[in-house]
């Protein structure tokens, strides 16, 4: 920061453009590190942030701003994607946010509930789909199927995960808006009355475990030399979801151990 001088002209506009990240939050890798304090003792009419992927504003007097990035690059960086075209003034600011995105990355849930046949599914996944393009554009979709009722999960039960993958891509595919589904995650709302102590021992055993414990499990994963290059830095959104995935990875897998 100590490149950046005191503003002290009061009738010139002093805009900081600045790559780096907020001292402390390790939900990304740590670049150039800042407070807040250090960008309001300059002085500066306006800051324009880079490095952090995600849209947010940090300040308003004066405004520090994240635009996030214009396209998102994978799984992880949802939601519309864009800049900020900026009005500025001594006394007012205004943002207003333009969308870049080509393809959009996000997450649909669909509840579902009384299927017994794969075209009923295939029309309910549809449908949702064809709605969420409509809003969104051309799309690359995480879908996860909410399993509402034990006859549903009996029905989904019959085929592993990637034949239902497989058979909504083929649905899709040559059709327009875009829509890719990247994967398919069936989540079971309903644990079976087979369900037994063992599972359900297991379940609160790994519902418990902290953030610790989940780092030391992967610690070889995020420790090995070649792989961190291609891994983002574990969130508490990725620990959240790595408990879902592992809490319906036992329930499909152990549905009646005795």
């Amino acid at each position: 920061m100590n490149h950046f001088p005191v503003a002290t002209d009061p009738h010139a506009f002093h805009i900081g453009l600045l790559h780096g990240s907020v001292a402390g939050n390790e939900s990304h890798a740590v670049y150039a590190p800042f407070t807040l304090s250090d960008l309001q003792s300059k002085h500066y009419d306006y800051w324009a942030l880079g490095h952090i992927h995600t849209r947010q504003q940090l300040s308003v007097d004066p405004p520090v701003v994240y635009p996030g990035n214009i396209q998102g690059r994978h799984r992880n960086e949802t939601g519309e994607k864009g800049f900020y075209e900026v009005e500025l003034s001594k006394t007012d600011t205004t943002l207003s946010f333009i969308p870049t995105s080509a393809v959009h990355f996000g997450q649909l849930e669909i509840p579902c509930s009384g299927i017994r046949h794969a075209n009923e599914w295939l029309r309910q996944s549809e449908e949702a789909l064809n709605e969420y393009t409509s809003d969104k554009g051309p799309s690359i979709v995480d879908l996860t199927i909410m399993i509402m009722d034990v006859e549903t999960a009996d029905f989904f039960a019959q085929s592993p995960d990637e034949i239902w993958l497989e058979a909504i891509r083929e649905m899709f595919d040559g059709k327009e808006p875009f829509v890719w589904v990247q994967r398919i995650t069936i989540k079971n709302l309903v644990r079976s009355e087979s369900s037994n102590n063992l599972l359900e021992a297991v379940l609160g055993q790994v519902e418990n475990w902290s953030s610790d414990e989940w780092n030391h499990i992967l610690g070889d994963l995020y420790q090995h030399v070649r792989a961190i290059r291609y891994l983002d830095a574990f969130t508490e959104e990725d620990l959240s979801e790595l408990q879902e995935d592992v809490e319906q990875l036992l329930l499909k897998e152990l549905p009646s151990a005795k």
